[in-house]
């Protein structure tokens, strides 16, 4: 038998990673069972378990999406842990109002060195644009930072001191804009040299590699015409 206790209220908080099962509640309105990382307005990381239906969203959350065919998961009630839970089910017409941007993975994929002394997130709109993606999603991440320049969720920046800030998590998309520019938007978890770890997005221009960093890189390819707006 399982048993929640009572929520935790952080307040304006920025949403730095997180997974999430999207299916029908019993009252058959749109569920999401949703575990993240997010950074609250005073710097401080939390995570958990994130109730969804009580959250409000402030500006647009980019979301990776898959969806099965002839798979839909519903809330229904398990005996074993008393609860009500997300289980499979057969599909049904659901309509769900979302920005969806349709479109593939693409082929090609990097994996690139970035030095030292490269700044993070420039670095990664420069090898973008050099190599012709357009649109891309990062898949993985491993490396150091000088030191760390993180957003905080009330405006104000959030200065992690190194040297050799050491990268977590890295999640994040990179995007090509209409000029044809390309914008690289980052957010992780990073780990001081006394081992604390703090979250939020990585301002451009102050994140500087510190010894190493490798990054994997997969090119996403929207389908003609399709553009991801919001509603």
């Amino acid at each position: 038998m399982i048993a929640y206790g009572p929520p935790t209220a952080t307040g304006p908080a920025y949403l730095v990673f997180g997974n999430a099962t999207m299916g029908t509640s019993i009252a058959g309105k749109p569920l999401v069972h949703c575990h993240g990382t997010i950074q609250s307005a005073d710097g401080s990381v939390r995570g958990g378990h994130i109730l969804t239906e009580r959250c409000v969203v402030d500006s647009p959350v980019t979301v990776l999406a898959t969806a099965f065919e002839g798979l839909a998961l519903r809330q229904q009630y398990d005996p074993e842990t008393n609860i009500s839970l997300l289980q499979p089910a057969a599909p049904e017409d659901e309509h769900v109002e979302a920005s969806v941007e349709s479109g593939q993975m693409g082929q090609r994929r990097l994996c690139p060195h970035r030095s030292c002394n490269e700044d993070l997130v420039q670095g990664l709109e420069k090898l973008c644009l050099a190599e012709g993606f357009e649109n891309a999603f990062v898949r993985g991440a491993l490396g150091s930072l000088v030191d760390a320049c993180l957003d905080r969720a009330d405006g104000q920046y959030l200065s992690v001191r190194g040297p050799a800030v050491e990268i977590v998590s890295l999640a994040g998309e990179v995007r090509s804009t209409p000029d044809g520019g390309i914008v690289a938007s980052l957010s992780g978890v990073v780990a001081d040299p006394q081992g604390q770890v703090y979250g939020g997005r990585f301002v451009a221009g102050c994140n500087t590699v510190c010894m190493t960093f490798e990054v994997m890189l997969e090119e996403w390819l929207p389908a003609a015409g399709e553009a991801l707006a919001d509603e």
